[in-house]
């Protein structure tokens, strides 16, 4: 199996994505910008968009065309590259001579109702959508064949996963959303101090179901204001991050998860969920006395540790530094794996 893509003069990349706001979309659109601005010819398709459909307003600093799946040319000179969810994998087999690949940005949607860490209401989510789109597509992530497909991580975790299944993986690690970049480097890469952040700790709605991490903290500590990260627009969760103190993310870290690299970076400290990704110290590099296999188990410690931080942020933060060092260098690692895995042909 070959672990790269020819470029040839002609060449046209296509990137399948949703057209939701979500961190796996805003990867997939932001490799169509880095291509296009490597000098490659890469465009974002959207699979399931009506003639009505625009790029999303987060999206527009990457790209403002999109095309539809009917529009990708299957000439073995190109390149197609698929997210692991099988929403949009069950496309894969429809092209037979386009260079393929598929960029595992997580893990939960390509197992499917496979996934052994899926909460009962999430198992019959996955049987709802067996019935929409076939038992294939949601069983069948297999069905791709990991040993003969060119497999592309976003974390170590999904590196792990598909090289104990027999497959051939490559990191292809994506940085933080270039808004977020840019913020970063207009502040010289700083963030504000203790003395002007407040107790405030955010969480991802998204992987807090049913939002009981969150009621259990408001209960515990009616102090602190405990805030949802949702929707805010980019600007507004820049600023809030600048202000928290400490980001609970008691999910199950599908992949290497954006939200946790955007609030380091801003300053915050981080209580995570030792699930997932978040088990491999590459992925999210934090200190094991941050880390808690589940919440309710162990809800004495972790509130010890957040009066703590709340009270003395400043002894905290630092043990973070490592953490953003690895996302700072992301960006620069990315298009580097960009012009190993883009190779253009002699």
């Amino acid at each position: 199996m070959a672990e790269y893509l020819n470029v040839f003069e002609h060449t046209e990349i296509y990137v399948v994505s949703p057209t939701m706001v979500c961190g796996g979309a805003d990867a997939l659109h932001q490799l169509v910008y880095y291509l296009n601005q490597l000098g490659f010819r890469a465009t974002v398709v959207y699979p399931y968009a009506n003639a009505d459909c625009t790029v999303k307003e987060n999206y527009l600093q990457y790209t403002r065309s999109w095309i539809t799946m009917n529009d990708i040319r299957d000439l073995k000179e190109n390149i197609l590259i698929f997210p692991e969810d099988n929403t949009y994998l069950q496309y894969y087999k429809n092209f037979h001579n386009i260079q393929k690949a598929v960029w595992f940005l997580g893990l939960r949607f390509y197992r499917g109702f496979c996934g052994d860490y899926y909460t009962f209401v999430q198992k019959c989510w996955w049987i709802v959508k067996m019935c929409m789109i076939g038992i294939n597509s949601c069983f069948g992530g297999y069905r791709i064949g990991l040993k003969n497909t060119l497999n592309l991580t976003a974390s170590h975790y999904a590196f792990d996963y598909i090289k104990k299944k027999g497959g051939n993986p490559r990191l292809f690690i994506e940085p933080v959303s270039l808004e977020i970049i840019r913020y970063m480097q207009k502040r010289n890469f700083q963030f504000d101090s203790a003395d002007k952040r407040e107790n405030i700790i955010l969480y991802n709605p998204k992987r807090d179901a049913n939002n009981t991490v969150a009621e259990s903290l408001r209960k515990i500590f009616p102090q602190y204001q405990i805030l949802p990260l949702q929707g805010y627009t980019h600007d507004r969760m820049l600023a809030l991050m600048n202000k928290a103190k400490l980001l609970i993310e008691f999910g199950n870290f599908p992949g290497a998860e954006r939200i946790p690299k955007e609030a380091v970076i801003c300053g915050m400290c981080i209580i995570a969920n030792n699930e997932g990704s978040a088990r491999f110290k590459e992925d999210v590099v934090i200190d094991d006395r941050y880390k808690f296999d589940g919440f309710d188990s162990h809800l004495s410690e972790i509130q010890n540790l957040i009066v703590d931080i709340m009270e003395h942020y400043e002894n905290h933060v630092h043990h973070f530094d490592d953490y953003r060092s690895t996302i700072y260098q992301l960006e620069e690692n990315f298009i580097q794996s960009i012009r190993e895995i883009f190779r253009k042909a002699e």
